[in-house]
């Protein structure tokens, strides 16, 4: 089976804007008109919205109790795991041992489009999916029957979202930044170094690790609370204004640390397109990873100096 053909410098993904040449203004007005356009909703929200008018998790219309017994049925819940497993391992043993021609292998476009690109509408529409179906939950379950009890379960509160941060980050360093991140044999090596380092942080920290240390599943959390399906408190699946949700979440230490490094690496992803890039610091970024790196990097300390100016702002305009 032959897919299309995929460019050396990777897939498109699905948030790129393509070159300085595709927007319809010159770029520099581009970022002035976005950076402005978050300022005054920060603003505006603040000034005009003091007192929060969402219920966050004690909201929602309950769904027939049969819809909820079906979803929450452990032999349901099993077979989806399964399921998700199943396909993941065809993944990664098409991605070793299948053919070395990117164009002649799903595993990248298994992993960069149906999977990194999907989870979005999917966590939207369904909520936290990859929570339910997470093959890494699905394997750590029997591995933890042997080894026992987790040693340091006491400590992974204190780890907050940061080590989601980090797994996301180096997932788009992948996505992003490797020369020839679309070659089966390197989308292999990703996915058993990940699966193996998510695996054995779970056996030491308990199942609590993928909620806080596998970028996909907080990531898919974060998006599922957008979903107009939910859970009030007491568990009952409900309907529910989106804003609701996302009410619901509480701060905790490295969650917006997550936040930035998706927003960042949106933020790199289109500039790495625009014709400065492509004719200065990006042309050799085939041949070595290190302007990308910086690149990369650089983009996602932008979008945090960012964050902490437009909080000061609104904590000044506040007193």
């Amino acid at each position: 089976m032959r897919f299309p053909a995929i460019s050396p410098e990777g897939l498109v993904l699905a948030h790129g804007v393509g070159s300085r040449a595709d927007l319809p203004v010159p770029l520099s007005l581009a970022l002035y008109a976005a950076g402005t356009a978050v300022l005054v909703s920060f603003l505006a929200l603040v000034l005009l919205w003091r007192t929060s008018k969402l219920r966050g998790d004690a909201a929602g219309w309950p769904l027939p109790g049969v819809v909820q017994a079906v979803v929450d049925a452990p032999a349901v819940r099993w077979l989806l795991r399964l399921v998700v497993l199943a396909a993941t391992l065809v993944v990664v043993a098409v991605a070793l041992f299948g053919p070395t021609n990117a164009n002649d292998n799903l595993s990248p476009y298994a992993l960069y489009v149906t999977f990194w690109v999907g989870l979005v509408p999917a966590s939207l529409l369904l909520g936290p999916v990859w929570r339910v179906v997470n093959p890494l939950r699905t394997l750590h379950a029997p591995l933890a029957r042997l080894t026992g009890a987790p040693p340091a379960a006491d400590r992974l509160p204190s780890l907050g979202y940061w080590p989601a941060a980090l797994s996301l980050l180096a997932f788009v360093w992948l996505e992003l930044v490797l020369p020839g991140r679309a070659e089966p044999r390197t989308v292999g090596l990703f996915l058993v170094l990940y699966g193996g380092v998510q695996l054995v942080a779970a056996l030491w920290f308990g199942p609590g690790w993928f909620a806080r240390g596998d970028g996909f599943e907080v990531y898919s959390s974060l998006l599922g609370r957008l979903s107009p399906l939910g859970r009030r408190e007491d568990g009952r699946l409900v309907l529910r204004s989106p804003l609701d949700g996302l009410d619901g979440v509480r701060p905790e230490r490295g969650l917006v640390a997550v936040v930035l490094v998706l927003i960042g690496s949106t933020g790199f992803d289109g500039l790495s397109r625009t014709q400065f890039w492509a004719e200065g610091p990006g042309r050799d970024a085939y041949l070595s990873a290190g302007p990308g790196t910086v690149g990369l990097l650089f983009m996602n300390g932008l979008a945090a100096a960012l964050y902490l100016a437009a909080t000061a702002t609104i904590a000044a305009a506040t007193c």
